[in-house]
């Protein structure tokens, strides 16, 4: 009788913390906690999908693998106006439902071509509403921000130097005025 005591408080153990770790296993809204933003699992991959088409993999690392989505979807969450931050989301949806108009397909499922194809008539058309180009330029310019910010940018390409130069305490100073007299 003991033995049935003991193996009914274990598997309630399981199952209460089962009960406590499930809904976060469902949970469809973006891998980087935000509090003033509510966006979904698949406006997240179109704006990873938009850095990267911004700042792609080369023989460098691109945006994504230096997560300037979650870097961009941050700023935004924390930093921009409650005005900007409901801009930004509406430019965001309008941008998913021009892709769909477009090309009938997510922004994240389109090749190559056709992603440099949209972002170049993005840069050229003045006639877009303004929610798609504040968002798109929003993107643009935290990407690039969290790209020459990131670790990686100031470690291995622009080699940060917090002091330039050497000190040299015993160098002979000339004087060019001297030197003509």
């Amino acid at each position: 009788m003991n033995i049935t005591r003991r193996v009914a408080i274990r598997n309630l153990l399981i199952v209460t913390a089962g009960a406590a770790i499930l809904p976060s296993c469902f949970q469809d809204g973006a891998s980087v906690k935000l509090k003033n933003i509510k966006i979904n699992r698949d406006q997240e991959d179109s704006v990873a999908s938009l850095t990267d088409a911004i700042i792609p993999k080369t023989d460098t690392p691109g945006a994504v693998d230096i997560a300037a989505h979650l870097f961009v979807l941050k700023m935004v969450d924390d930093c921009y106006t409650k005005e900007e931050q409901v801009t930004f989301v509406k430019g965001l949806e309008e941008f998913n439902k021009l892709t769909k108009l477009k090309y009938e397909s997510n922004f994240a499922e389109l090749n190559p071509v056709q992603k440099k194809e949209l972002l170049t008539s993005l840069e050229k058309d003045e006639k877009l509403p303004e929610e798609i180009r504040s968002f798109y330029f929003s993107v643009k310019d935290l990407t690039i921000l969290g790209f020459t910010t990131s670790q990686y940018y100031l470690t291995e390409v622009k080699k940060y130097n917090i002091i330039p130069g050497k000190y040299q305490g015993s160098v002979p100073v000339t004087n060019p005025i001297s030197e003509k007299l």
